[in-house]
């Protein structure tokens, strides 16, 4: 079960980005992509709209062992720190499409948004405040290994303890 649909994620960060900010406060502009693959030209568009956070929620390149040529297109592109989250592509368990170095992306699009952690902590479940704007991120269902979960892999289920 999938808490929130990528396009439903884009919807809201959409609305809260468009939010008028309190007086004397700098606007707050979010971006936000998932399922890329290795496409220059959703980097290049995203660091054009001069975001104050870049949003990228998983199945990043689909190409194992290219982790650093990945973060090298989104490092050229985007100014702005990046928040992003592993998809079922990054994920642990090869039967659900996983297998790639998701420590090695965490390592090349380091935390630079100030995450502060919930139940794993960055990069696979943490939140962000920005002026103005919480942030709530996490990876439903994606086996990352996180320690703070049942068996690595936390469902945020009504009951469950994350």
């Amino acid at each position: 079960m999938r808490l929130l649909s990528a396009a439903l994620v884009a919807a809201l960060v959409a609305l809260v980005g468009a939010a008028t900010p309190a007086e004397g406060t700098a606007p707050v502009r979010i971006v936000f992509t998932a399922d890329t693959g290795m496409n220059p030209e959703v980097f290049t568009g995203m660091g054009k709209a001069t975001p104050t956070l870049a949003i990228i929620a998983g199945d990043l390149s689909y190409q194992v062992g290219s982790e650093q040529a990945y973060c090298d297109l989104v490092n050229g592109a985007i100014t702005a720190p990046v928040a992003m989250l592993p998809g079922n592509h990054e994920g642990l368990d090869p039967q659900a499409g996983g297998g790639s170095n998701f420590a090695a992306y965490a390592a090349c699009l380091p935390d630079r948004a100030g995450a502060k952690p919930l139940y794993g902590g960055f990069p696979t479940d943490y939140l962000i405040d920005l002026p103005n704007v919480r942030l709530i991120l996490i990876s439903p269902n994606i086996a990352t290994g996180n320690p703070g979960c049942p068996n690595g892999k936390c469902s945020y289920a009504n009951g469950t303890p994350e």
